[in-house]
């Protein structure tokens, strides 16, 4: 299966939608390898982006010059799309089985160059998302308040709190032209869609078919440590939850990209 880069699959995401646990828990098969966020800006470690770029005094040059939010993203930045192709490279691995990692939608927005090297590799795609847009946005907009992403233990509470409607709604919008966008531009050859829900709610199903799209044989699932940030009822975290709902049944056949 293998192609000509060090990666054989991705987890596409638009974020908060059990990306992290997903990772971990395909990590702990002895047949598949995870690197995280590896294009994430703010990450310097492991084998991210920036690590590569800070590898040596050509990276380093190139990078300083075209690898900015201004130039990024334009299909035209061949010495940024040079530096990608040569990171995605593969390397040495003492790993046998599949090499993955997963990426934002906004990632795959700011690096365009990288959905188009992975898919013209013939790298697999995994969508992972939330069906409930709804409870999908605030979540994300609780996260980003309160600064809990992912967590490992169990019964954390913040208390309640409280979100703009109109935000709310901007960023299901938003989260839903990015998707739509992703799918219109049907670069990836093979990708699969799974969502959030049946992650959670029938994992063997879930990650069995995941196997079987990655031509894996079916094994013994081993659960990851993270756990869900917001297990509890929406109405237990959220003041203005019903506020939130209302404003929501209004706007939710106005979302235009």
């Amino acid at each position: 299966m293998r192609n000509n880069l060090k990666y054989d699959f991705v987890i596409i995401t638009p974020g908060r939608s059990g990306s992290w646990y997903l990772l971990e828990t395909l990590d702990n098969y002895e047949d598949i390898s995870m690197d995280g966020e590896v294009f994430d800006r703010s990450i310097y470690e492991n084998n991210s982006f920036n690590v590569f770029l800070r590898s040596n005094l050509l990276n380093r040059l190139i990078a300083f010059l075209f690898n900015r939010q201004s130039f990024s993203r334009s299909r035209f930045n061949f010495p940024l799309k040079y530096l990608i192709q040569s990171y995605l490279l593969p390397g040495e691995s003492s790993h046998l089985g599949l090499k993955g990692f997963k990426i934002s939608l906004d990632q795959l927005e700011a690096y365009p160059q990288v959905e188009k090297c992975l898919a013209d590799s013939n790298c697999k795609a995994i969508y992972l998302n939330r069906e409930d847009k709804l409870i999908h946005a605030v979540s994300f907009l609780r996260a980003r308040k309160t600064g809990l992403y992912n967590i490992k233990k169990k019964d954390i509470n913040v208390g309640k709190i409280r979100l703009n409607p109109e935000q709310v709604i901007s960023q299901i919008a938003e989260s839903e032209c990015q998707e739509k966008a992703f799918f219109e531009r049907g670069r990836f050859k093979k990708v699969v869609s799974i969502s959030y829900e049946s992650l959670f709610e029938d994992q063997i199903t879930t990650l069995s078919s995941i196997r079987a799209f990655l031509d894996l044989p079916i094994a013994e699932m081993k659960k990851s440590t993270f756990v869900q940030v917001t297990p509890s009822k929406t109405e237990e975290w959220l003041e203005n939850w019903q506020e939130i709902k209302t404003s929501f049944d209004k706007n939710n056949t106005k979302f235009k990209c």
